[in-house]
């Protein structure tokens, strides 16, 4: 979001940002044209609300629309009471009945924290045991949501409630037309422009840290950087960089390409991906392999 920002010639902070964003900065801009939630835990605690309310235009929802997000249980009753398709599953809060309900799952299992975990609260297995213990564990923190696991073609899995990685790093380079123009008029309620994009295909795959999800391993430094940023139509976006360009989370960098069609931006994406490296960098390969296949 600060890139595209910056690309149309506005000037952004990002708070608090990491080391490797530009534009970042640990104190609060003392007061903006627009002011764009990012994260999850910004949007649940009701961090638009009190910029609201304090008379500043918010793109991004309150607390109660961050319900979609921030509650697991609150988005899978929506959806049934809409009748979207979404995996079977129930909440639970205890153990007992949690693993009742496993048990009456087929072979393959997800178990969730009902509340926002930063994108680290969720274990996918076929093991039931493992499954029920880890039901248990979560059961300490609180509700847990229990699913079946989806094989092929998945329904609504989770529901992004503001702008999501890598999802937004798909979209916005692909933008010709200013997207903070529409952010701008979103957030006051009147939406006259039209979007305008390239014809043009992007592909992003994320590179991640050894032991992501549960425990990252950080502090390896990051080598290829350079090369990769010195392809045509190759993006690097910072997720989890530290100090002196080392790995400081558990997703790092998400690798973004451009090409003609999807083809194209996936061999890119890919080209750049293979001349970065550090100890344990770990990757998806068949991203977007569905769409040229």
């Amino acid at each position: 979001m600060a890139w595209a920002a910056d690309k149309f010639g506005h000037e952004v902070v990002v708070v608090p940002g990491n080391a490797g964003i530009p534009w970042a900065s640990s104190a609060e801009p003392g007061d903006s044209d627009l002011y764009v939630l990012g994260t999850d835990d910004a949007v649940c605690s009701g961090q638009g609300d009190r910029l609201r309310q304090a008379g500043h235009l918010v793109f991004g929802p309150g607390r109660d629309g961050g319900r979609l997000e921030g509650s697991k249980q609150w988005m899978k009753e929506l959806l049934a009471s809409a009748g979207v398709p979404t995996a079977r599953h129930a909440t639970v809060t205890d153990a007992t009945t949690a693993e009742r309900f496993l048990r009456t799952l087929p072979a393959g299992y997800v178990v969730k924290t009902d509340n926002l975990a930063l994108g680290k609260g969720v274990l996918v297995t076929d093991d039931l045991e493992e499954a029920i213990a880890d039901a248990r564990s979560k059961l300490e923190h609180g509700a847990v949501v229990i699913e079946e696991k989806l094989d092929g073609l998945e329904k609504v899995v989770e529901w992004n409630a503001r702008w999501g990685d890598p999802e937004a790093q798909v979209l916005l380079p692909l933008f010709e037309s200013d997207p903070y123009e529409l952010m701008a008029e979103a957030a006051a309620g009147a939406i006259t422009a039209e979007p305008r994009f390239q014809n043009r295909a992007a592909v992003t795959v994320v590179l991640a840290s050894e032991g992501y999800p549960e425990t990252p391993r950080l502090g390896d430094r990051i080598h290829g950087l350079e090369q990769a940023m010195s392809l045509p139509d190759v993006l690097l976006f910072s997720a989890g960089v530290g100090p002196d360009t080392t790995t400081n989370g558990g997703r790092v960098l998400n690798v973004t390409a451009l090409g003609d069609d999807v083809s194209h931006a996936r061999a890119r994406a890919y080209e750049a991906v293979d001349l970065i490296s550090w100890p344990g960098m770990q990757h998806r390969r068949d991203i977007a392999l569905a769409a040229v296949n």
